[in-house]
């Protein structure tokens, strides 16, 4: 992959861990709801494992997408801001 790809890679990847801290917060809430009305909230909770587990994959392949770029700095113009 080139400098160029690998950066637009990271960016989409940066948006997701973005993405997914926002729904997870959202199903906390929403869950601290149900629970506030004494509603079921075994469905949300699974929901919510989902998306946390989820967000780990898509933080470990930002990572990984972020030191890609940093192995390819030498290539890249300078200026460049690597994330993370």
């Amino acid at each position: 992959m080139d400098g160029t790809t690998l950066l637009e890679h990271l960016e989409w990847a940066e948006r997701y861990v973005t993405e997914g801290l926002i729904h997870i917060r959202r199903q906390k809430l929403l869950i601290a709801a149900l629970e506030g009305t004494g509603k079921d909230t075994t469905q949300a909770c699974r929901i919510l494992d989902v998306l946390e587990k989820s967000q780990v994959d898509h933080m470990a392949a930002r990572d990984r997408l972020a030191e890609e770029v940093r192995k390819a700095a030498v290539a890249m113009p300078p200026g460049h801001d690597f994330g993370t």
